[in-house]
């Protein structure tokens, strides 16, 4: 699911769409976090039911390791 994730922002932010649905993500952290949730739902302790679902946090609220730009990218 990750890496299909990862591929899709990638195609989506592309010049042939200029969508650039998303001002930054890091596919290692994407990638890392996959992983936990996997070997967590392995166990049988998941999170929560939407533990490993991929969601996106608008950049006007702080989340690290990611910038807080409110859209500004000049920030970025």
């Amino acid at each position: 699911v990750a890496e299909r994730f990862i591929a899709a922002v990638d195609e989506s932010s592309k010049p042939r769409l200029q969508m650039g649905f998303f001002i930054n993500y890091n596919v290692e952290d994407i990638l890392r976090q996959a992983n936990e949730s996997t070997i967590r739902y392995q166990k049988g302790e998941p999170m929560s039911v939407l533990d490993g679902v991929p969601i996106a946090i608008k950049d006007e609220i702080d989340c690290l390791p990611y910038p807080t730009t409110g859209s500004d990218m000049s920030v970025y």
